[in-house]
């Protein structure tokens, strides 16, 4: 193990742990150029935010940095942990550690303080027809603590909300630009069919374009992308601290 693991994860440091190297043109990814540095290496402050979803220093709609976020989500989800080194005139290196289980491993009990801030039995619905943000969106909600599930369309939305045992314990939160039922449409319905549900949405469009493109203002509670992972944990904590009849 390198020591910058041991120093980043000391608790990690006694499993054993298979190591995969990657050496690569990052910068090229982000697209990253800067007067006297290489296209292979990556400045101090951008390894920083590397893995917060929607980061990208390409210009706008040339990337989503979503993929990123993915594999390091990926990567925890399997009790692993990634480092990254970078040099100017070196390059820049990635090592994904991921431990060896020679059996099963017990779940690990709920700490008292997530119990605490997140309440048992809180669902968030994730609507978005993108699956590389559905899935970041979904995982940084389950790291959180919260039960949640996944649709890709409206109706496979409202499919999961007409079978959801306890509605009065959800928030979904919907992408607006979707085909066939957008966003506001699902909203729409679910606030006529399941009131107990607290709607919101999620949009990377401006107040103006949504309004240029016919989608009117509503009350519900909006979340511009993008957006970092503590915007969305206090966006979705704050629609459970509202009254669902605010809907």
């Amino acid at each position: 193990m390198s020591t910058l693991f041991t120093r980043s994860f000391p608790g990690a440091a006694s499993v054993a742990h298979v190591v995969l190297l990657g050496l690569g043109t990052l910068a090229g990814v982000l697209g990253q150029s800067r007067r006297g540095r290489r296209r292979d290496d990556v400045a101090p402050d951008v390894l920083e935010r590397l893995f917060e979803p929607f980061f990208t220093t390409k210009p706008h709609g040339k990337g989503t940095g979503l993929e990123r976020a993915t594999v390091h989500g990926i990567v925890l989800q399997s009790s692993g942990q990634i480092t990254m080194e970078s040099a100017l005139g070196c390059g820049t290196k990635f090592s994904v550690y991921l431990p060896v289980f020679c059996s099963a491993l017990p779940r690990a009990a709920p700490s008292p303080g997530r119990e605490a801030s997140y309440p048992a039995g809180q669902t968030v619905l994730v609507v978005d027809d993108e699956p590389v943000v559905r899935d970041v969106t979904m995982r940084a909600l389950a790291r959180a603590g919260y039960r949640v599930l996944g649709a890709s369309s409206g109706g496979d939305a409202l499919e999961l909300l007409a079978v959801e045992q306890n509605p009065a314990a959800m928030v979904l939160l919907t992408d607006v630009m979707m085909p066939e039922m957008n966003g506001h449409e699902l909203a729409e319905q679910v606030a006529a069919r399941f009131p107990a549900v607290r709607t919101t949405s999620m949009s990377g469009l401006s107040s103006c374009e949504m309004a240029r493109q016919g989608f009117a203002a509503a009350s519900r509670p909006l979340l511009h992308k993008p957006f970092s992972l503590s915007q969305l944990i206090a966006f979705v904590a704050e629609a459970f601290a509202t009254d669902s009849e605010v809907t």
